[in-house]
């Protein structure tokens, strides 16, 4: 269920844009999940937040580590881990950015 909540965020941060504030109204009714089955597996919107962030992590880590591992030189796994890290992930949704503070969706994440 943290997985539906967490791609239902996704989803309703990229259609809100930068000028949007995502709510968990929003995010629940997308994910065709009640708010008390939000708020049981995070205490606060900054707590699903802290999963977004968490899970963009995850999919950065998994593009990159394979390709870094097929380079025995370290300036080649420096330049491997540099062009993956620039591009987006080819699945789930796209946000036209990372949901951080300090960046146009963080402020709209509120």
């Amino acid at each position: 269920m943290v997985r539906t909540l967490v791609d239902a965020a996704l989803t309703v941060i990229s259609a809100a844009g930068t000028t949007g504030r995502p709510r968990v109204t929003d995010i629940v009714a997308t994910a065709g999940l009640s708010n008390d089955a939000f708020y049981r597996h995070f205490p606060s919107k900054d707590a699903l937040g802290a999963a977004l962030l968490e899970d963009g992590a995850e999919r950065l880590t998994g593009c990159v580590a394979h390709p870094m591992a097929k380079e025995a030189d370290p300036r080649a796994r420096f330049r491997r881990w540099s062009r993956r890290s620039w591009r987006r992930p080819k699945s789930g949704p796209r946000p036209r950015h990372w949901p951080c503070s300090g960046t146009p969706l963080g402020r709209a994440w509120g």
